[in-house]
Formats: C-alpha cells, sequence, structure tokens
C-alpha cells in the first residue's frame, strides 16, 4: 500500500513564486495552489486535508490578514500548519496581526521573501 502524501496549499498572488515553491514540493506533497485569499479559504474548504499552508499577505481580492480572520471566525482550532512567505517583515507582521486582532499563535512559521525552499523542506 503506498503511503499517502501530505497536502499543501499555496496562496499568492504570484504565479512565478507558487511555480518555484510547486518546483521544490512536487517530489514529497501534493500541492494545491491559490492565487488569493479567497481561494485559499475555498481551497482549504474543498480539500480538508491540506496539513500546511504557505500564505502571502500582500494580495488582491483578500489578502493574508483576511484570510486569516477568515479562517479563525470558521475553525475553532487551526486546520493546518501556516507559514507566512512575504516580503513584508516578521515585526510588522505581527504588529498589524496583533492590530487586527488576530491569534497569532495560529501561524507556524515566518519566511521573508526571498527565502530558501531547502531551509523550508527541512522545517516542515
Amino acid at each position: 500500500m503506498q503511503e499517502r502524501r501530505r497536502k499543501v496549499l499555496i496562496v499568492d498572488d504570484d504565479a512565478i513564486s507558487r511555480m518555484m515553491m510547486r518546483l521544490y514540493l512536487d517530489n514529497s506533497f501534493d500541492v494545491v495552489e491559490a492565487e488569493n485569499g479567497s481561494a485559499g479559504i475555498d481551497a482549504v474548504t474543498t480539500h480538508a486535508d491540506v496539513s500546511v499552508v504557505f500564505l502571502d499577505l500582500n494580495m488582491p481580492k483578500m489578502d493574508g490578514y483576511d484570510f486569516l480572520e477568515v479562517l479563525q471566525k470558521k475553525y475553532t482550532e487551526k486546520p493546518a500548519d501556516i507559514y507566512i512567505t512575504s516580503c513584508s517583515p516578521r515585526a510588522e507582521f505581527y504588529g498589524n496581526a496583533t492590530r487586527r486582532g488576530l491569534n497569532t499563535d495560529w501561524v507556524t512559521g515566518y519566511y521573508e521573501k526571498p527565502f530558501m525552499m531547502e531551509r523550508v523542506l527541512q522545517e516542515i
């Protein structure tokens, strides 16, 4: 019997960023992509077996902060490990998230772009 691979969701409006992450992740994970937070919420709902989410913060339609807010209203516990992948500094994210009343305990890790995917793979 073949071992079931973990499912990863990449939520990023930049198609090249999604493609580069997929290149690294495809060998070890089943990968789902979403081009904004709204599509990301749909993907989490549709793919209940997503265990890791890579979340960009700055996106049109629904940004990463709104994604987290909707997710935290929809679920009592985080449905997956959430890793922020953003050009914004970590301290800026945590300050903005706290002001918005978001539970930052839901964030498993933070990677400032550009980051090394090899390091990310070791950590997840």
